[in-house]
């Protein structure tokens, strides 16, 4: 089943949200309401085939949203703090329905390692924190300089 063939299937959930397929120009509006700190977790721009919204389609309130590019899930952002695991959740879902075996992500730092660990990533990779590379707006004082993993998981 394609990425696409699940349009008709997404439905508000028990947390009151429909999953939206969306365009990359909403996608980044959305994201960019993201503090600047928050914000440079990300990459600049998201590169990606789907983009997706969480989203109450009653009061179209946002929640956050995510995107997938064939074998990689990136840019999952979450307006409310609380709502993260929950949106990674039904990304790690749409990630299922495409025919590949495997799923990749790269994250920043012991925190977000962890909480992809959690769902069962491994490191197959790190690269340690380059000052160069880092967001213009990057907080040294309230992140560090963390390492940078690149993880996978076997669907």
């Amino acid at each position: 089943m394609s990425i696409l063939d699940l349009k008709g299937k997404l439905k508000m959930d028990k947390f009151g949200w429909t999953i939206v397929q969306t365009t990359q120009e909403i996608y980044h509006t959305y994201l960019n309401e993201l503090e600047d700190d928050l914000r440079c977790f990300l990459d600049e721009t998201i590169i990606a085939e789907y983009y997706f919204l969480a989203m109450n389609i009653h009061d179209e309130k946002v929640f956050g949203g995510f995107a997938i590019d064939k074998q990689f899930i990136k840019g999952l952002f979450a307006l409310n703090k609380n709502n993260g695991k929950k949106l990674f959740e039904r990304q790690l879902n749409i990630a299922k329905a495409t025919e590949y075996k495997f799923v990749y992500l790269n994250c920043i730092g012991n925190k977000l390692k962890e909480f992809y660990e959690e769902f069962g990533f491994e490191i197959y990779a790190i690269a340690r924190w380059d000052e160069r590379l880092a967001c213009k707006k990057w907080n040294s004082k309230r992140f560090g300089m963390p390492n940078i993993y690149y993880m996978k998981k076997e669907l």
